[in-house]
């Protein structure tokens, strides 16, 4: 296995100020969310370290794209955090009320996934929890 070289600190900053402070998949900023940078396709998977393989990302859409390939360009439409957090919105609203299992099944996404959407819903406050269900809140 060989060693992974630390990414140098002038080409995270160059990745952060191209994409504004602002996480690539989801659209939070600094200082809201903490930010990293993220490899597009994995070093263990032969991405390199250089501007087009790399992109701002907040801490909870790196840890939860794990299972989620997420690519820019030739051909490839990239998946844009916000859509799908579109999506989850207006059925949460449609059926007035899900269970995470409910909306996996209905939507087919990853657990992880499915996660990070309904947590960042509940961080702007259009969503609450009351027991299983996940509910539109209260305008």
């Amino acid at each position: 296995m060989s060693k992974r070289n630390n990414m140098k600190y002038g080409l995270r900053w160059q990745i952060l100020k191209r994409d504004n402070f602002t996480c690539q998949y989801c659209g939070q900023y600094a200082p809201n969310v903490q930010l990293e940078v993220d490899h597009k396709i994995e070093v263990s998977n032969g991405g390199a370290d250089n501007p087009d393989n790399l992109v701002t990302s907040c801490w909870a859409c790196n840890r939860g794209k794990e299972h989620l390939r997420i690519y820019q360009g030739k051909g490839k439409i990239p998946i844009h955090r916000a859509d799908r957090q579109n999506e989850i919105m207006g059925i949460i609203t449609q059926e007035n009320g899900i269970t995470t299992k409910e909306l996996i099944e209905r939507i087919s996404i990853q657990r992880s996934n499915a996660d990070v959407a309904l947590y960042r819903l509940k961080e702007k406050r259009q969503i609450t929890r009351k027991g299983r269900k996940w509910y539109p809140c209260a305008s």
